[in-house]
């Protein structure tokens, strides 16, 4: 999902797809939400949410996965306004070559 300001460009874009992977149940994953930094763009990211937590619910998804936040963005704060809860912990590793 995009928003564009009235000139078409581009503030906000929140980026989801369904987990094709489980069976169990309809699931939808959402990996990415940005927004441009200007001040006046703040609340975008949660009304991109809304409009995808509706939709989903609207096709019969069952659960909503935010997946790979990092704990110190401002995603957490949005993902913590929908009562999500953390469903798995993962570590990232790098090495300087």
């Amino acid at each position: 999902m995009m928003a564009e300001d009235r000139k078409g460009n581009l503030m906000g874009y929140l980026f989801s797809i369904e987990d094709f992977y489980y069976p169990a149940e309809k699931r939808l994953i959402i990996k990415t939400a940005a927004r441009h930094p200007d001040q006046q763009w703040r609340g975008l990211a949660h009304v991109l949410y809304n409009i995808v937590s509706e939709t989903a619910k609207e096709k019969q998804f069952q659960s909503v996965i935010h997946a790979f936040l990092y704990e110190e963005g401002s995603s957490l704060g949005i993902t913590k306004n929908f009562n999500g809860e953390r469903f798995k912990h993962y570590a990232l590793y790098g090495k300087a070559l």
